[in-house]
């Protein structure tokens, strides 16, 4: 009885994990907004973070996500910084994310589709 009931719950963790990566190919519909960050007003947020750690926080949570975007560099100077992610999935709801520092402040916004 015991070696069953391991079996059994062995068998629903193998199928919880082997099923994770299809769940979050799913996630990207909807525009991925990090943990933290204060809707502005519709389609842009203030991140809790400064610029280099919000990069890296979208660079971990889409490191996983079997890929379908592209990163692109808009400006890069003093006070101004931006970068955009575009969304190259044909099913999502939103076509990029510029991700921008200015004078100290980073900010998000959604581009819709």
């Amino acid at each position: 009885m015991m070696r069953k009931t391991l079996l059994i719950g062995t068998l629903v963790v193998a199928i919880l994990l082997l099923a994770a990566p299809l769940a979050r190919a799913d996630d990207f519909t909807n525009p991925p907004i990090i943990s933290g960050a204060k809707q502005i007003e519709p389609g842009r947020y203030r991140c809790p973070n400064n610029y280099n750690e919000t990069l890296m926080n979208y660079r971990r949570m889409l490191r996983n996500s079997g890929g379908g975007f592209k990163w692109r560099t808009i400006i890069h100077q003093n006070n101004l910084k931006a970068k955009y992610l575009e969304n190259t999935r044909k099913n999502g709801k939103w076509a990029g994310i510029n991700i921008y520092e200015y004078n100290g402040e980073t900010r998000i916004f959604v581009v819709p589709r």
